[in-house]
Parts: structure tokens; sequence; C-alpha cells
């Protein structure tokens, strides 16, 4: 399998979301899905609306959902449909609880774990699907991104049990704390498996948000605080590449308060789902990234003047591109090695500033590390 195309900015704003999916050259077709989170009650790390609204707009998309199998104020239609209003999705696009009425099952071919997936009945009312996931860790996956908003966000609350403990068909919750966690973890990926056949690989586009980087997930009700600042935002056709590219991301940045996400993704063996899913050829762990450059940077560069931050700064992000290196290297943990530099600034903001859809930060992610080495290409 050839190299999957990961884009990357480090813009966090509604217009670098819609450039980042026009990016990718492709128009989801017929009626769209857009997979959110819609968050927990009580947490506020979920992606925001003002964020999202002018690309699900664009797309004419319906914010889909399912209802939770915990405990909360998500596990039944009601109190998610008040939960959607009150976090404002109702307010940008319409909305669906796939399993407000029923769900279907899925076939699974060649899974490592399930043979069917459950998932929202109304799955069948839409032609395509934007996979926006917002990228964090999680207390029992490890990380959630594009792969676990397709596996377990897409499935019914049922059929999110039947992941959780590898189609055992236990449904208490004190079950779905005790199950096999390795099972757990390719069984997400058994999942995807089953949603990308039913809809038809080309149909699902990937927009990863790595931002508000807490080691819990947006379905906790009182989220740790993020110690790590955000990173920026990654699109691919291929949801293998764009989970891994972010977890590459983590590791490779300078910023010590990765050291918790870290510990978490590792502690969990959150990366297990995305090693599984690349066995099950539902995409790859290669890649090249291609940064997508602001306009202003382009029109900079192409006076002649170079690619510079509001202050008249050159950055390191506007002028170095991106590719991962063909190998990870893991013994006794992380081993990092030096990438090539270009550049001479040190990320991009003004530090300290805060961002409405995120923390700002004033990192070089990537100056060092196993993720950033040559160059892939830039637009």
């Amino acid at each position: 399998m050839e190299k999957a195309k990961v884009y990357f900015t480090e813009e966090i704003t509604p217009e670098a979301l819609q450039r980042i999916y026009h990016a990718l050259g492709v128009s989801l077709k017929g009626k769209v899905a857009v997979k959110i989170s819609t968050g927990e009650p009580g947490g506020h790390n979920f992606l925001q609306p003002a964020l999202i609204a002018p690309l699900v707009k664009e797309l004419s998309g319906t914010i889909v959902e399912c209802n939770t199998a915990y405990k909360g104020r998500r596990n039944t239609s009601a109190a998610h449909w008040q939960t959607m209003k009150d976090h404002g999705s109702m307010d940008i696009a319409p909305c669906d609880l796939m399993d407000e009425h029923g769900e279907m099952s899925l076939p699974v071919a060649g899974g490592k774990r399930l043979k069917e997936n459950f998932v929202g009945e109304n799955l069948k009312n839409y032609d395509s699907m934007l996979m926006l996931s917002h990228f964090k860790g999680h207390p029992m996956a490890g990380l959630g991104g594009a792969l676990k908003n397709m596996s377990i966000g897409v499935a019914s609350a049922h059929g999110k049990q039947w992941i959780h403990t590898s189609g055992s068909g236990e449904t208490s919750f004190e079950a779905l704390m005790k199950a096999d966690h390795v099972g757990f973890l390719e069984s997400m990926a058994d999942a995807d498996q089953s949603v990308m056949a039913y809809m038809g690989a080309k149909n699902i586009v990937y927009i990863n948000v790595a931002n508000r980087l807490s080691v819990d997930c947006d379905c906790c009700e009182h989220p740790a605080e993020p110690e790590m600042m955000d990173i920026g935002i990654f699109a691919s056709l291929d949801p293998v590449a764009v989970d891994q590219a972010c977890v590459d991301a983590v590791y490779a940045s300078k910023d010590p308060g990765k050291a918790a996400l870290i510990e978490r993704m590792e502690s969990r063996q959150g990366v297990r789902t995305i090693e599984a899913a690349g066995e099950l050829n539902l995409g790859t762990r290669a890649y090249g990234v291609i940064k997508i450059r602001r306009p202003w940077a382009n029109a900079r560069q192409s006076s002649g003047s170079g690619s510079t931050c509001g202050s008249g700064r050159r950055t390191w992000a506007s002028t170095v591109c991106l590719q991962r290196m063909s190998a990870i290297s893991r013994a006794g943990g992380l081993s990092m090695r030096a990438a090539p530099q270009s550049g001479t600034g040190s990320g991009s903001g003004t530090p300290g500033e805060r961002s409405w859809y995120g923390r700002s930060r004033d990192i070089s992610i990537g100056r060092t590390g196993r993720w950033w080495s040559g160059i892939s290409g830039t637009r």
C-alpha cells in the first residue's frame, strides 16, 4: 500500500477547517452526515459550534450522533437531545440521533474479534460522511480520533456495549469495565471495517482537530485540563494515517506537557487500534504530510518576502514541510532523533494568547523527533 497523504495546518479556525477540507480534493455527495462528539455536559473540550459551523453549513451537513452506553446525560434520547441543544449543535445544523428509533447490523469482514457491528439505523439515510473528530486522550482507549469516532461513535448504545466486550453479549456497565482490553481496542478496528464497507471508503473523509489535548475524552463529565498546548488540524482520506499522524505529532512535540498524554496513550495501549486497522487494510500507517499554507503566507512568499507570522518573525511552520519517518523505533520507549531544521522561529502566534477555539502555543512541534523529516510538499 502506498503512502497516504495527510494534510496539516497549525491554524485552528473555521477558515482553516474549510481550507483543509478543500485541500483533500474531494466533494462529499448527496446527504452528508457530519459525525462529531456532542460532548458530555460538564465537559468543555468538545469541538465548539462556532469552529465547525461554516464547514458543516458548506456541506449542508447533518450532525449525527448515537446514544451512550454509560450513565450520564446522553444515554437516553431525551437527555441527548437536550445536551445537543445546550451545547449549540442544533443552532448550526440539523441533528440526528441515529439510534433513537433503532439499530441495524453490519457484517464485519475478516475481523479480529467481531463478526457483526451494530450502528444507529439512520446511518442508512446518508450518502457520505465527514468524520470530524476531536483528537485527545481517553480513559479506556488511550486516545480518541477518527477510528474511535467511526466505531464507538457510530455504534448504537447496544453496539457500544458490543464493541467494548468484543461481542460477548454482556450488557452491564461492570462487564464493560472488566472486558478484555486488547479485545476492545481491536473490536473498534473491526467496527471501523464494517462502517467503511457499508458507506464506501470513498464516501468518508476524516478531519482530526488536535486542540484541548486533555488525557480525557469528551465523554467525561469532568475531564482533566490539558497539559499540552494545541497542535493543529489534520485531514486525510485514510483514517489510519490521520490518527497515526496525530499520535506522532504528540511524540514529536517539544512541549513538556505532552508527557501526560503520552502516558495515557501508552498505558492503555491506544495505538493498538491503529495497528489493528492497518492490519485489516483500512489504511496505512505510512504517510507523508502536506502543510497547508495560510493565504497571506502564499502571498508573502510569491512576493519574495518569505513567510512570517503577524509580527514579521519567520516561523518554522511556514517554511518547513512534513513527512513521517518510514520506521517507528521503540526500544524501551520512544527513540527520538533530530530532524532537519528550516526557518528560525519557534512556533507562531503570541505567547500567552488564548484562542476561543483552544489554547495558543509558542512551541515548535516537529523541530525534533520522528514525525517531521524532509519535504513532502505544500499547498
